[in-house]
């Protein structure tokens, strides 16, 4: 779960400053606060997020380079996000997002898997 709200948060973080419509669709179904257990409400869309990375043992490029591997594969047209994440140096973003998501786990009372 965590890496799941990981991903969600930096995507969330690239949508400020892309400004895509797609990417703001794609967080939509994704938003942990759909459901009590910070699932979506669409599992399949749990499912395609959940895994891409394991933040415990990559480091910040492998993580960026996942997550824009991961958009590439979806029908969203997102050009502006997946060259932020290539092209930039996104830390900050990653350490924001752990800190958030670590945040949201406990503030929910949601065990980690």
């Amino acid at each position: 779960m965590k890496n799941y709200l990981i991903c969600y948060y930096i995507l969330q973080q690239c949508l400020f400053e892309t400004l895509e419509d797609d990417i703001a669709q794609l967080l939509s179904k994704m938003s942990p606060e759909s459901t009590d257990d910070g699932t979506p409400a669409d599992p399949k869309t749990y499912q395609r997020w959940y895994k891409v990375i394991d933040s415990d043992n990559m480091n910040d490029d492998e993580i960026k380079n996942k997550i824009a591997h991961r958009l590439e594969l979806t029908a969203y047209e997102v050009p502006k996000t997946i060259e932020l994440l290539q092209n930039t140096d996104i830390s900050y973003y990653i350490y924001q997002a752990r800190e958030r998501a670590e945040e949201f786990l406990s503030e929910n009372n949601i065990k980690e898997e």
